[in-house]
């Protein structure tokens, strides 16, 4: 860590003693971690804190370089998020926090519900995809640009006749001819079998997910025939992707992080492809 210049996250009573029993040879940076309130990692009590605070800011090849905690509800419960903020501030209040250089807080929830002047630093995540957590509980006066979509297209195209099953264990009918189409991305690229009967976007029309999503297929109810090669949006325009979460029960954080690496991953700048990372074959 210390050679590639990685902060480490100091969590626990253990793991900070264990630290400081290394025979150090290069600084090593840490965030200490406080636990206000959502009790996953991070130190507790008050003692406890100033405790291991003391020990690593004492410590001659260790910076304490960052103190933090983090927010359980601010995409739900502004009460509670306001009690943990309370106890950060308590717990930290005793502590010479002058070369501490990053205290933080808030997550992207935190970040759009109010300006906080205490702590200095902000950590990212669902929002640097320009997704909101929770657009029913965070109300915006601004719009947030979604900085990803996901695509595949058609593969293949049939008709089928009326009565004829579709996908593995033939758990869908045709209640009528249809034109079908074959994508080919499944459940080992993240688009899990609990998309069956919810929806894509293939010019501008609903399309819905027909028969058991598979390994690495699934098929779509098409409303004609369309070439081959016609892109399928699953993640964008039409569909963006809170509502593809909150059709199979999730959030978008889970959605996001499903995507697997056999997915390639294109990168745009200004409207222009500046990279393109195949990872699972590199």
């Amino acid at each position: 860590a210390a050679q590639h210049n990685i902060s480490l996250t100091a969590h626990d009573e253990n793991w900070i003693l264990s630290l400081l029993e290394l025979p150090l040879t290069q600084v090593v940076k840490v965030h200490l971690k406080i636990d206000s309130g959502m009790h996953r990692l991070g130190l507790t009590h008050a003692q406890q804190v100033t405790t291991y605070f003391n020990l690593l800011n004492e410590a001659p090849m260790i910076e304490v370089e960052g103190i933090f905690t983090h927010m359980a509800t601010a995409d739900s419960d502004l009460d509670y998020l306001n009690h943990q903020i309370a106890v950060f501030k308590d717990l930290i209040s005793s502590l010479d926090l002058s070369q501490v250089r990053y205290i933080h807080l808030e997550n992207t929830a935190t970040l759009l519900q109010e300006d906080y002047d205490f702590d200095n630093s902000i950590r990212l995540g669902l929002g640097l995809y320009g997704i909101n957590p929770d657009d029913e509980f965070i109300k915006l006066d601004f719009d947030l640009m979604p900085a990803l979509k996901l695509f595949s297209n058609l593969v293949q195209v049939k008709q089928i006749r009326k009565g004829q099953k579709v996908g593995y264990g033939a758990t869908y009918e045709a209640a009528e001819d249809e034109w079908i189409g074959v994508v080919p991305i499944g459940y080992a690229d993240g688009w899990t079998r609990s998309h069956q009967g919810r929806h894509v976007v293939v010019d501008g029309h609903e399309c819905e997910i027909i028969g058991r999503v598979c390994m690495d297929q699934m098929m779509i109810r098409l409303p004609k025939r369309y070439e081959l090669g016609t892109i399928v949006t699953l993640i964008g325009d039409g569909m963006p992707v809170e509502r593809v979460a909150q059709e199979i029960g999730t959030i978008s954080y889970e959605i996001l992080c499903l995507i697997s690496d056999r997915v390639p991953r294109v990168y745009k700048q200004n409207n222009e492809i500046i990279a393109i990372k195949k990872m699972r074959f590199e």
